[in-house]
Order: C-alpha cells, then structure tokens, then sequence
C-alpha cells in the first residue's frame, strides 16, 4: 500500500532539489530492495520453476526485474557512462504502476475478482 501511495504523490513537477524528491527516491529504493529480497526467499523456497510457473509470480518478477534495470539505470549507470541508447529502458518505469497489483497476488478473493473482470472485459474488446 505504501508503495502505491507513493507513486500517486511522484510527479514530473517535482524538481530534483525538493525535499519530497528525496524522500520519495529513498522510499523507493528500499521498497526495491523489499520486493526483491521477497521475490528471492520465495524462489529459494519453492524453486524457480516452481515460482515463475504461477501467472501472479511472473507478473511480479516482471515488475522487480524492470526495478533492478530501473535502478541500474538511473543509479548504477548516472554519470558513469553516456549509454543514451540505453535510456529508452528508463520507460520500463511505468510498469511501476502495476506494484498494485502485488496486493492482489496475495488475495485469492481479489484474484478471483481481477479474473472475473478480465474475462468478461474480452468479449467487449472483440466487437462483432
């Protein structure tokens, strides 16, 4: 929930130097580091096969793969390099937006919701 408080309160027009930019940076990299030691203790425990063979899983591997490129990008890579080929993959963060859906990864009765909506969304997207 934190996570998605955060992204509603970012915003563009906050500039580099205000204090809520830093707040929000470090917030944002600590939940980084929280999603993937998650991900990590769960693919230690049950395999990666077994992990990435549930659909919630690989969404959420995606979602924590795009924030290790995310941070390698814009902290690992600020200055070092000048990679401008490589600042298309900075695009990757509005997969960010999907970090909700971890909430309901973790709720069958939410899954079982998000399913409902999503297939009876598919009929609508194929008019006649």
């Amino acid at each position: 929930l934190l996570s998605s408080a955060l992204l509603a309160i970012d915003s563009p027009s906050i500039g580099d130097a205000d204090p809520l930019r830093t707040v929000l940076t470090v917030a944002d990299l600590i939940l980084n580091a929280v999603f993937i030691f998650e991900a990590l203790v769960k693919i230690a425990g049950v395999s990666f096969k077994a992990y990435i063979s549930s659909g919630w899983n690989r969404l959420d591997f995606l979602i924590v793969t795009t924030s290790v490129l995310d941070m390698i990008l814009t902290y690992g890579l600020n200055g070092a390099l000048d990679l401008a080929a490589l600042k298309i993959f900075r695009t990757f963060r509005i997969l960010r937006a999907l970090r909700p859906l971890r909430i309901v990864a973790r709720s069958v009765r939410l899954r079982v919701l998000v399913s409902t909506i999503l297939s009876a969304a598919k009929p609508v997207g194929n008019p006649l």
